[in-house]
């Protein structure tokens, strides 16, 4: 074989390496589980108007995430918990509640830092769990309580290709998330502050 056709051997050899390698992080980053979806000022769907959202779940069945800043007040949770026929002795304090989405929005879902034994939960990252098991309630007040909960009501839903096709749109910005941007106290800049780790991170 001359040079020539060892060169063009190599080639076709490294084009086909090249092509490997730079497909399999696309295919990989085609889902989005545990980062936030930050939506573009000129979003079409009104009901994610400067929404910033976790997404829990997201696979070829579509997609599943909690808007994180659309704050619906506080509620003791001893209150919370007796709604829920709960023990509540000895439970103090209140926690936050979110409108997650405009789906079920009388179906009620926790976030919360410290993972629960035996508890699978509908998702798991960034040290964070997302649970719809009302036994969680029962761990407040005690050694094994959160340090930090939210209750959220609703959630975002995505049907197979549904998400892809509104991000190829360029309707969502995708963001990194942490715990600092799911249990932000400062709820109203959070679309801003979302927005600006986008553009620290191009």
């Amino acid at each position: 074989m001359t040079n020539r056709n060892y060169l063009i051997g190599f080639l076709v050899l490294l084009m086909a390496l090249t092509s490997h390698f730079v497909s399999a992080p696309l295919a990989q980053d085609k889902f989005h589980v545990g980062q936030l979806l930050v939506a573009k000022p000129d979003m079409p769907d009104l009901r994610f108007s400067e929404t910033v959202v976790f997404v829990c779940r997201h696979d070829s069945k579509g997609a599943l995430g909690l808007v994180l800043n659309r704050p619906a007040g506080r509620i003791k949770m001893s209150k919370l918990m007796k709604s829920l026929d709960v023990p509540s002795d000895g439970v103090t304090g209140d926690i936050q509640i979110r409108l997650g989405g405009p789906l079920e929005t009388q179906a009620g879902f926790l976030m919360y830092t410290k993972k629960i034994k035996n508890e699978d939960g509908i998702c798991s990252s960034h040290g964070v769990t997302v649970s719809n098991n009302k036994d969680v309630l029962k761990t407040l007040g005690s050694e094994n309580s959160p340090e930090e909960i939210i209750l959220f009501f609703g959630y975002a839903g995505w049907s197979p290709n549904q998400l892809e096709s509104e991000l190829a749109r360029k309707d969502w910005l995708i963001v990194p998330a942490d715990r600092s941007f799911l249990f932000a106290p400062d709820i109203k800049s959070l679309w801003n502050r979302a927005r600006a780790r986008y553009g620290l991170d191009l």
